[in-house]
């Protein structure tokens, strides 16, 4: 375990999450589409909502006849009922299926691109290790960085629908709300490097912690711990280990104090000045009426909400690009075996000259064979466990090219 988050590099996480939604798009273009409508008109939404709701206290402040606030109240209602089916036949039908569909696809894909690589990659840890790592977690990955895409659209046409609600009531406290909302931000960025910092630190404490547990735990040092002293110096060890988490500890939440009482701060201070502002101008210069007071306060929040949502989404994307790295590239892979267009009609012969073969890990599973087998000949290949009887089929099926020598069927160069 290594006690470094791995990074990536702000154009490389571009490149990763933008050959994500490729892929999805490629499979399913109706899902990729929909998901973006979605993170739209959630988005708006919100603006929406607000709007219509300070339409009906405002009417109630202005002293509309009845028959008018029926009328917008039943608008409201008709548009969230609308809103709601919408939001219902997206996720209990259309999203399901197309979920489906695409990890089908999805799934193919991979099959036939396994199919395709060179069988040598496979005697490579890291590339298999990757693989299956893509196999098993491919479809949850690309569905969640696609989702993360439609929120940080949500995020951000929420934001600016209900932004723009703001300021057509007032231009002022538009602006404060948007200045308490970055700083909120700022707060959130701090934060989150508190988290990181101490993550760092904390690996090796848990990598230690990690250790003990199988140290006291696996059979295989029952044994050591019982005719040794090892275990006394482990528990010493141990017990070293858990007082420098108690302090790592208690140090970042000091820290992390200090940052949730500044938010506290910081949402009280915006709050109070919203409330006053807003009142002042609704009793004393009756500048705004109700639905403005209430536009103020709700956007207040939302807005707040947003900018911190729209954080954590960004985050997520960069996590998630670490993945969508390891997939484009095992989709990209090419295979080095290429084979050629000639077809063989008739069987003469197949001859092995000089033929030398080194699998992955360098050490020589055949070294100088030569041998000939002609049409109607018998033979057979004896020998021991790894003296190569398998490798020279694998050869002769060209499922691996020669290090060095070369293969002939009929005379010819198998490549």
């Amino acid at each position: 375990m290594s006690n470094k988050r791995e990074k990536v590099k702000f154009s490389q996480s571009v490149k990763n999450n933008s050959f994500i939604i490729k892929t999805v798009f490629k499979s399913s273009p109706g899902l990729c589409i929909m998901r973006i409508i979605m993170g739209v008109i959630t988005g708006l939404n919100h603006g929406v909502t607000v709007y219509l709701i300070s339409e009906i206290l405002n009417s109630l402040d202005k002293g509309d006849t009845f028959e008018t606030i029926l009328w917008k109240t039943v608008i409201m209602a008709s548009y969230m009922l609308a809103y709601q089916l919408f939001y219902s036949w997206h996720w209990k039908i259309y999203y399901p299926m197309r979920k489906l569909d695409f990890i089908r696809k999805l799934h193919k894909r991979f099959f036939i691109k396994a199919n395709e690589i060179d069988l040598a990659r496979y005697d490579t840890p890291e590339f298999y290790n990757d693989f299956i790592y893509s196999m098993q977690n491919s479809d949850k990955s690309i569905l969640r960085t696609l989702d993360t895409f439609s929120d940080i659209i949500r995020c951000l046409v929420a934001s600016v629908s209900v932004f723009g609600v703001v300021l057509s009531v007032d231009p002022i406290i538009s602006v404060v709300i948007l200045g308490f909302s970055i700083i909120t931000m700022i707060m959130n960025i701090i934060q989150n490097n508190i988290y990181y910092k101490y993550e760092l630190i904390s690996n090796v404490i848990w990598r230690k912690d990690w250790y003990f547990q199988r140290f006291f735990s696996l059979a295989d040092y029952a044994k050591e711990i019982r005719l040794t002293k090892i275990s006394q110096n482990m528990k010493g060890e141990f017990e070293k280990n858990k007082d420098e988490e108690r302090k790592i500890t208690v140090k970042r939440q000091k820290e992390l104090l200090f940052t949730q009482i500044m938010f506290s701060l910081i949402h009280i201070a915006e709050d109070l000045f919203v409330i006053l502002y807003m009142a002042y101008h609704l009793m004393e210069t009756k500048t705004i009426l109700v639905g403005g007071f209430a536009i103020a306060i709700t956007a207040a929040n939302k807005v707040r909400g947003m900018f911190s949502e729209f954080q954590w989404r960004l985050s997520d994307i960069n996590q998630t690009s670490l993945f969508a790295d390891k997939v484009r590239k095992f989709l990209s892979l090419e295979s080095e075996i290429v084979s050629g267009d000639r077809e063989l009609d008739t069987f003469e012969s197949i001859e092995f000259k000089d033929v030398s073969f080194e699998y992955g890990d360098g050490k020589k599973a055949l070294d100088g064979v030569s041998f000939k087998v002609e049409q109607g000949d018998r033979i057979a290949f004896v020998g021991y466990n790894g003296a190569g009887k398998t490798t020279v089929t694998k050869l002769m099926m060209r499922l691996y090219d020669v290090t060095s020598g070369e293969i002939l069927v009929n005379g010819v160069n198998i490549k």
